[in-house]
């Protein structure tokens, strides 16, 4: 503000070789507004990250799917937030009724990398999505989709992903059966609690 403020008076100097105290241009009132909407974009402006919360939090709250759904990917692949900044968001993103943002939101983690353990809680219950009797087949391949990206997420846990992905080795969908097996596989030796299941699963002639 001191700096604006110095700004001000030099221009004023250059161009009118005087300087005027805005209190005698503006109402008190609206000198202190002024004021304060200057100090707010010098702040955004010094802290972008700030800027950048606003908007998601506006973004989080519309009600528009691709609106929620797009800022959570977006904003994660800028990395402008901290992951301690934009963890709320991810996980309102995997709690969000839309299929399309909890994918959004996986996708998120993926870029986030080992931080996104932190909300494996959540990543695990989507792992038991299912499709309501009578659902479209556009929204059992969105529930599929949203599970392997799932799968994806868990497998970087290392070891604390093993339960959950021995759990999808008994889906009732074949992609993510082999999705999990391979993810296991993956582990090698933290996977060894899962062996008899990977076992079993050599015999599922539909992953094999």
């Amino acid at each position: 503000v001191d700096q604006a403020r110095r700004e001000w008076v030099t221009l004023q100097f250059q161009f009118e070789k005087q300087s005027y105290d805005p209190r005698f241009l503006f109402p008190v009132s609206q000198v202190s507004t002024l004021a304060k909407q200057l100090q707010e974009e010098i702040r955004l402006m010094i802290l972008p990250s700030e800027k950048v919360l606003l908007a998601l939090e506006w973004a989080g709250k519309s009600s528009s799917e691709s609106i929620r759904a797009e800022s959570l990917v977006s904003v994660a692949q800028a990395k402008i937030l901290t992951p301690s900044q934009i963890l709320p968001a991810l996980r309102q993103g995997l709690q969000d009724e839309s299929l399309a943002v909890k994918q959004a939101a996986l996708e998120g983690l993926l870029i986030l990398g080992e931080d996104a353990e932190k909300l494996q809680e959540d990543v695990f219950l989507l792992l038991t999505l299912q499709a309501e009797e009578g659902a479209t087949p556009d929204v059992s391949d969105q529930i599929q989709q949203v599970k392997r990206t799932a799968v994806k997420v868990i497998e970087g846990f290392g070891e604390a992903s093993v339960n959950a992905l021995t759990k999808a080795l008994a889906d009732t969908d074949k992609y993510i059966r082999r999705d999990a097996g391979y993810a296991l596989a993956r582990l090698r030796e933290k996977a060894l609690p899962a062996k008899e299941s990977l076992t079993e699963k050599l015999e599922d002639p539909e992953i094999i």
